[in-house]
């Protein structure tokens, strides 16, 4: 993740801005073991590692609690993203904003390159201790520029440019789910994309959207 860190926090705090986030509000950031230096705001943590968040458990935070969510670089280990996003739903205000994003291309983790996190044997990848679980995708996402720059700099790894990505996805993502079946709880929901690393490519999926209740 480091050597990533210059070209994606600057994304995430331009994305941030955008959603009106600002320091008078009351913000999480979920999968963060220290203050995220991208958020001007003093956050509420949550994180495996402090014992306090399990990502495919129930979460005990009140409802309605945070004006804002942030949970970056974690989502791919949620077993359901659908779920994920209820939990997320539950916890935020009404008109709150949520940032998260999913990733795909298993860059230095692995000797054997995937855009999703599946061996060729069917095996799930693991890091951290923790199974990559999920992605996410979304109509038109394959005609944008940066999806386009990813998947040629996946050519040398056996993949072709004809194949929609959400028939790779489903081939080597346990669990994948198409934006659209988050609108009944979100509203005004972006996702941009990033591709990174022409030599060990990785894209990442960032979404912005405003909590429907």
């Amino acid at each position: 993740m480091g050597k990533t860190n210059s070209k994606i926090f600057p994304i995430y705090r331009q994305k941030a801005l955008e959603l009106g986030i600002t320091d008078e509000d009351h913000v999480a950031a979920f999968g963060c073991t220290e203050q995220p230096t991208w958020l001007d705001n003093h956050c509420d943590l949550y994180d495996e590692q402090l014992g306090n968040w399990e990502i495919n458990s129930l979460f005990p935070q009140e409802e309605n609690q945070y004006d804002a969510i942030v949970c970056t670089r974690v989502a791919y280990f949620a077993k359901d993203p659908l779920k994920l996003m209820a939990q997320f739903h539950r916890l935020l205000k009404p008109d709150g904003r949520l940032l998260i994003d999913w990733g795909l291309g298993d860059h230095w983790r692995y000797n054997d390159f995937h855009i999703g996190w599946n061996h060729k044997t069917g095996m799930m990848e693991e890091a951290y201790g923790n199974r990559l679980h999920s992605a996410i995708w979304r109509e038109g996402l394959d005609e944008t520029r940066e999806v386009i720059a990813f998947r040629k700099n996946c050519i040398k790894f056996g993949y072709d440019l004809e194949t929609p990505m959400m028939d790779i996805l489903k081939k080597e993502v346990d669990c994948v789910r198409d934006v659209s079946e988050f609108l009944p709880m979100l509203n005004h929901c972006k996702v941009a994309t990033r591709s990174f690393w022409p030599d060990a490519p990785q894209l990442y999926m960032i979404m912005s959207a405003v909590v429907e209740k």
